[in-house]
């Protein structure tokens, strides 16, 4: 049948030229029809959709392997550039053993709060925000390698602290000059009983909030970092520290007290929710203590703090990383 049918179509050439007119339309219909289809792909792409496909594809590589000291030892910057809560690895200082100089810190007095929560200007919230920047003899830098070269990247984490003085005997402390590594000491934020925010040290920075410490991470393993080769490792260098100021009744060395006010669990959730750490991140002094001296914060109710925490939608408006290109540098104490 197919051969008479080529037969009478070889015979007649006005039915040829028809058949392959046809076809020939056929496939160029289609071509044009991909063409179209492409150009109407690219014509609907935004800005806005690139930069979300850009966001998400941060965000997933932010989920660092593990890898052995020897890989973390060639290529830290790697590392560095995958966590979206570190800045650019060129504003942080390398090496604990680096000589660094200090510049004119009197600018760190006047700090905007922007310097502390990025939007603090353009986002309000249930709480007051000020500022009293510590000593710069009490916070150092944010460090890319450890003390002996290995790589001292590990993903943020927020450890949450308690006073146990008053809000003034501390603020007067971290406002004192501490030379000496073994009395230094701040936090990045407190939060008073009133529930107002106050923070201390710049989150770019390495605040001196846990000495002998160490987190165990949800694969039960250990990251801590040794940034002074006289002082034990701490995870000082990837932590973000908050206290809440402890009332009047638990200023002294008990086991517990009354404990803390609702609008201080309010603004501890609402300040934790604006670094957008997840909550397997999140932990006390108690907790990363190596040397069993210290058990704040005492009382806490960490059933009722997770449950304002997830009230709140988790942002990135607190930057937990590497020092800001106009940030002074600290002097050369390393702790």
């Amino acid at each position: 049948m197919l051969r008479k049918l080529l037969h009478r179509l070889l015979h007649r050439p006005l039915w040829l030229a028809i058949v392959i007119c046809a076809v020939g339309g056929v496939l160029l219909g289609s071509t044009l029809s991909r063409a179209v289809q492409r150009q109407f792909a690219i014509a609907t792409i935004t800005p806005s959709s690139i930069a979300l496909r850009q966001t998400n594809n941060v965000l997933n590589s932010a989920r660092m392997p593990r890898r052995s000291s020897s890989v973390a030892r060639r290529l830290p910057e790697t590392v560095a550039q995958r966590s979206p809560q570190l800045l650019d690895i060129s504003n942080c200082s390398a090496n604990p053993k680096q000589p660094r100089n200090p510049s004119d810190l009197k600018a760190l007095l006047t700090l905007p709060l922007t310097r502390f929560r990025a939007t603090a200007n353009q986002i309000s919230g249930p709480v007051q925000e000020r500022s009293a920047v510590a000593h710069f003899t009490n916070f150092g830098w944010r460090f890319l390698v450890d003390w002996f070269g290995a790589s001292a990247l590990h993903e943020p984490i927020v450890v949450l602290h308690e006073t146990v003085g008053s809000f003034e005997s501390v603020i007067n402390l971290f406002s004192e000059s501490h030379p000496d590594d073994d009395d230094q000491v701040s936090y990045h934020a407190l939060i008073q009983e009133n529930g107002a925010i106050v923070y201390v040290v710049p989150p770019e920075y390495r605040a001196y909030g846990a000495g002998d410490s160490v987190f165990i991470n949800a694969d039960r393993q250990e990251e801590t970092v040794q940034t002074n080769g006289k002082n034990p490792p701490s995870v000082n260098n990837f932590a973000y520290h908050i206290s809440l100021v402890t009332p009047a009744e638990g200023r002294n060395n008990q086991a517990t007290h009354g404990g803390y006010t609702k609008n201080q669990y309010e603004a501890l959730a609402w300040l934790v929710s604006k670094t957008g750490i997840a909550d397997d991140r999140i932990t006390t002094h108690k907790i990363v203590d190596r040397s069993g001296t210290r058990i704040d914060p005492r009382s806490f109710n960490a059933e009722y703090f997770l449950q304002r925490l997830h009230s709140y939608p988790k942002t990135q408006e607190i930057i937990i990383g590497c020092t800001l290109p106009d940030a002074p540098a600290p002097p050369d104490l390393a702790r």
